[in-house]
């Protein structure tokens, strides 16, 4: 196991942690956590419809969510060239390059023009489901920016004011991108959103399968043990994520079962309790460790870790490249997927349907929330009591050798 960890360290950690920080990856992390907020709103939104089954006059609040998380597309379309143009130190031109590709992206989801003469969007392309055309647009958008940084109109500028001269050069790539969409969409009728539907098909359905599930919170779990950032999977993920609790929540309103199981409110509301890999069960374990200094970590990890913060155990314990813990670490990211995939599969318990992004609220608690089911109780007690099982004889161990070089130092 230490020779792993040696052979990981020295070739995969360099190069991941180098990937992760390219300004490509690192622009879309931001991108997709500077949206998060409007995720919130939709969970908060999910919530509070809970209260219409218990009192029918309480006002639908569903438009909110449709005018946040069903924006996120578009959103992302927006923010996305932002940020890649913020890091390549264009900062006069990342606000247009954000409008440029807002203008791109509803080119290419191709509005039809209804028999009254209105523009009509299809309502699906601006959430979840344009996601992946928001990212796409978003890095061609970057590229002729900054293919055409050193284009300009004024040779002499100093006279002028720099939002001017920076206006003016803007000017170049916005029309060559829209030139391009409009040839691409409306000379050869290509409907792209449609296209890259199709095209990533294949993708979603793996990605919505038990292996699906199992390679996403596996080997995030796996990255994250070794001081990797699991963003890496993340970008790749987490439209899948959200497109599969859209389609639930369309599905159920069209009186249809929910069917995707690989999305956010599973994996954070059911799976990863206490933080990745299930570790609330270890944190309570080590308030009771008899070494000294796992009970103060374990003190001062129960709260986050309580709320699904699990940093101050996995870098404190250390979990992290800590051959005795990344072991039950990682068994718990293989068995527990399992367990809730199968569960949720079978229809022992319903398949989440709302927009649910409140990580930090506790388990078992969340899993009646995700899932509207009260049986989503239970499968978190089960989750937890196998997560237990699987921590304890691992932690006993470490317990005994850190007491053991305590009792050493002194």
């Amino acid at each position: 196991m230490n020779a792993f960890i040696t052979l990981v360290n020295k070739r995969v950690t360099p190069f991941a942690t180098k990937l992760s920080r390219n300004i490509w990856i690192a622009s879309l992390q931001d991108a997709i956590m500077s949206t998060l907020p409007l995720t919130l709103v939709g969970s908060v939104i999910s919530v509070l419809s809970i209260l219409n089954s218990y009192f029918p006059k309480f006002p639908d609040l569903s438009p909110i969510s449709s005018f946040s998380f069903g924006i996120i597309g578009l959103a992302i379309s927006f923010v996305l060239p932002v940020y890649i143009l913020q890091r390549k130190k264009m900062d006069n031109k990342k606000n247009l390059a954000g409008i440029a590709n807002v203008g791109l992206y509803l080119m290419l989801v191709l509005a039809q023009i209804n028999e009254n003469g209105e523009l009509v969007f299809a309502g699906d392309s601006f959430g979840s489901g344009g996601m992946f055309l928001g990212i796409l647009s978003g890095y061609f958008t970057a590229i002729i920016f900054i293919l055409l940084a050193k284009f300009t109109f004024f040779k002499d500028s100093e006279a002028i004011p720099d939002y001017i001269v920076s206006s003016f050069d803007s000017f170049m790539p916005i029309l060559i991108i829209l030139t391009i969409a409009y040839l691409v969409v409306f000379t050869f009728n290509i409907n792209f959103f449609e296209i890259l539907t199709k095209i990533l098909l294949p993708l979603t359905n793996f990605g919505q399968s038990y292996l699906g599930l199992l390679a996403f919170v596996f080997v995030t779990t796996i990255l994250y043990s070794f001081g990797i950032s699991p963003w890496l999977l993340y970008g790749l993920f987490y439209p899948i994520q959200l497109a599969g609790i859209a389609e639930n929540t369309q599905l159920i309103s069209q009186g249809l079962a929910a069917t995707n199981i690989n999305t956010g409110e599973v994996v954070q509301g059911l799976i990863t309790l206490g933080g990745m890999g299930t570790t609330l069960p270890l944190a309570f374990m080590l308030i009771k460790s008899k070494s000294a200094r796992l009970k103060a970590i374990g003190k001062a990890g129960i709260v986050p870790s309580i709320f699904n913060i699990n940093e101050p155990i996995v870098f404190g314990a250390p979990i992290m490249l800590n051959p005795l813990l990344m072991i039950p670490f990682w068994l718990n990211s293989f068995i527990n997927p399992t367990i809730v995939y199968f569960a949720l599969k079978s229809g022992l318990v319903a398949i989440p349907t709302k927009v649910f992004n409140l990580w930090f609220i506790p388990a078992p608690i969340q899993g009646y929330l995700v899932s509207g089911d009260w049986k989503g109780i239970l499968l978190s007690l089960v989750v937890l009591a196998v997560a237990t099982a699987i921590w304890y004889p691992f932690w006993k161990a470490y317990d005994l050798e850190q007491l053991e070089l305590e009792g050493e130092a002194k």
